[in-house]
């Protein structure tokens, strides 16, 4: 549920503006919605797709409800991946990473006061999947060929030695 304090509009429309809700934040560090800015317009540029995101002022009462903003700014914006996060806590949902990817990311920027470092870190850590598929696939290859060929030489092997018998039996017939 979204908490009543936060309006959901005015957030999607800030977002749609430049990628970037500060607040506070924003007022205590002057120039970190513009650093954010670039590093979100940046991992778009490099094809990692569009971010926004959102500091919060306060945690609400209910950290549950920091998904809940994340994933309807996720639906009224066109942005790929909402990071929403409050001085207590964070959520991040995506369209275009895997939960998996998400999750593994969000540490340091759930844990990092510094959200200009944090946000860098996770843009660069979020879409450089550690997963080698091309290994993956090799190897999934070589095993489907591996259960051909075995599957192959056992039926050869398995008519072979039912024809023998057929053979012996025509030779002592003579």
């Amino acid at each position: 549920m979204i908490p009543e304090q936060y309006n959901i509009d005015e957030l999607a429309a800030q977002l749609n503006d430049d990628s970037v809700v500060l607040g506070a934040y924003g007022r205590e560090h002057p120039g970190a919605e513009q650093d954010i800015a670039t590093i979100l317009a940046n991992a778009e540029n490099q094809g990692r797709g569009s971010f926004g995101f959102v500091a919060l002022d306060e945690t609400p009462a209910q950290t549950a409800d920091l998904r809940d903003i994340a994933q309807e700014l996720l639906d009224t914006t066109n942005i790929n991946t909402i990071i929403v996060r409050a001085p207590g806590s964070g959520a991040i949902v995506s369209d275009q990473y895997s939960r998996k990817a998400v999750e593994l990311a969000q540490w340091d920027l759930l844990g990092n006061p510094d959200y200009v470092s944090a946000v860098d870190n996770y843009v660069a850590s979020v879409s450089s999947d550690s997963t080698p598929w091309g290994l993956v696939t090799v190897g999934l290859c070589l095993v489907i060929i591996a259960a051909v060929v075995c599957t192959f030489l056992s039926l050869t092997l398995r008519v072979r030695a039912s024809e023998k018998p057929a053979r012996l039996k025509g030779s002592l017939a003579m």
